[in-house]
């Protein structure tokens, strides 16, 4: 019977040890999916505060694109109202709207970090940020897609979980031929 619990504790801390190790790396690919947006973001913000036009900051084509089909970072502009000035984005030909609450957040907190997802499938890491300086103040939104992200996370679950089940194949070959062989 000891042998059991002994069995069950090393299963259990390979268990934990493995899935801190896949939560770790993931919240890492995640969290650093902001980072471009996060730069573009303040940018965008402090070139408007210096006198900018939110035109500035879009692409030189003025096509916008549909999020769903591409992977390039998008720009959008609000007012401080949260009306929407300046897009590089559409969502299938469609002006994008955002709710109303990340904008309260981002006004009172400076920023506002979250993944979007619009519709099923389509997820976006995005970064809105506040700026506000005597009469000018708005919001400058910066997003890409998570895709990418993804499978990348997808792939160090698959890796983690190769590893879990090779560690579980050597203690149960370990502990069989430890008890057939103990008799």
């Amino acid at each position: 019977m000891k042998k059991f619990f002994t069995f069950i504790f090393l299963v259990a801390v390979i268990t934990v040890i493995l899935g801190t190790i896949y939560t770790v790396g993931q919240q890492v690919l995640r969290q650093s999916a902001n980072d471009p947006q996060i730069q573009m973001a303040e940018d965008g913000a402090n070139g408007l505060l210096a006198g900018a036009v939110p035109a500035d900051f879009m692409p030189p084509t003025r096509t916008a694109l549909d999020i769903t089909l591409s992977l390039s970072p998008f720009t959008m502009i609000f007012d401080g109202k949260g009306t929407l000035l300046e897009s590089s984005a559409n969502l299938h030909g469609q002006s994008i709207a955002l709710p109303i609450g990340v904008f309260d957040y981002a006004k009172t907190n400076g920023e506002n970090k979250f993944t979007w997802q619009p519709e099923t499938g389509a997820r976006f890491a995005v970064v809105l940020k506040y700026y506000s300086a005597g009469d000018k103040s708005g919001f400058v939104l910066v997003g890409r897609s998570l895709r990418e992200v993804e499978i990348r996370e997808d792939n160090l679950l698959l890796l983690v979980a190769f590893g879990w089940a090779v560690s579980m194949f050597f203690i149960a070959a370990y502990y069989f031929i430890n008890y057939k062989y103990a008799r």
